[in-house]
């Protein structure tokens, strides 16, 4: 299978009002096809674009209570059964508005529902709606922009770091983002970097075209033997 030369995650927060039912940042939206449409003009085609749901679905599943599911042998409820296709039509709403401005910024972008696992891409960028991962949440007295993050070959890393999850969040926030992070890394054993910086930032436009970033502009993964 042919290599993927950037995979890149744009944070559902980052592309909505993530506390406004099914409300697009547009101005945002159109900044990632900017950054996609530049690495293809730098020759990097082989592009993959993940993008979370934000505003556009998480209302639907935390209604009809989703994310809970059914157990072994139980009927599904009418509500669990109106909350899933609610919360597809939400998501697919969203998913269409993304491939068509990158349609109409040139990009030959089709909207797919799974993405494979045997990619080996050149580098995977999270681009989100704050500048990185921090010490503890955003916000909070004492929180730091962590820089650099070590995962070690059993998956732990260093510095630890506290997380938190909106109400509205129904897939896990930036903790299951942290966690993907590591698992990448750790899993390919560093030769996979991974980064997190901020959608509105002139950083995210370099780390997705080198995969590099400076002091102060994003977090940074690397691996560790132990």
């Amino acid at each position: 299978m042919a290599g993927v030369d950037c995979i890149l995650k744009l944070g559902g927060s980052a592309l909505t009002q993530k506390d406004q039912l099914e409300t697009l940042k547009g101005a945002s939206l159109r900044k990632a096809a900017a950054i996609v449409a530049q690495l293809r003009g730098a020759g990097e085609k082989r592009c993959i674009v993940v993008h979370g749901a934000g505003s556009f679905g998480h209302f639907q599943a935390k209604e009809h209570d989703v994310c809970s599911g059914t157990s072994k042998g139980s009927a599904v409820s009418e509500s669990l059964r109106r909350g899933l296709c609610l919360t597809r039509l939400s998501v697919t709403k969203l998913n269409h508005l993304v491939t068509e401005e990158f349609v109409s910024c040139g990009i030959p972008a089709v909207g797919i529902s799974v993405l494979a696992m045997k990619f080996s891409p050149k580098r995977v960028i999270f681009l989100t709606d704050v500048s990185g991962i921090y010490s503890c949440p955003p916000g909070t007295a004492g929180a730091r922009l962590v820089d650099f993050i070590t995962v070690r070959p059993d998956g732990t890393m260093d510095p630890a770091v506290l997380t938190s999850v909106r109400p509205h969040d129904t897939t896990g926030g930036v903790s299951l983002k942290l966690q993907t992070a590591v698992n990448i890394v750790s899993h390919s054993r560093g030769a996979i970097p991974v980064l997190i910086c901020k959608l509105d930032s002139e950083a995210a436009e370099k780390a997705c075209l080198t995969g590099e970033l400076k002091e102060d502009e994003g977090t940074k993964f690397s691996f560790i033997e132990a």
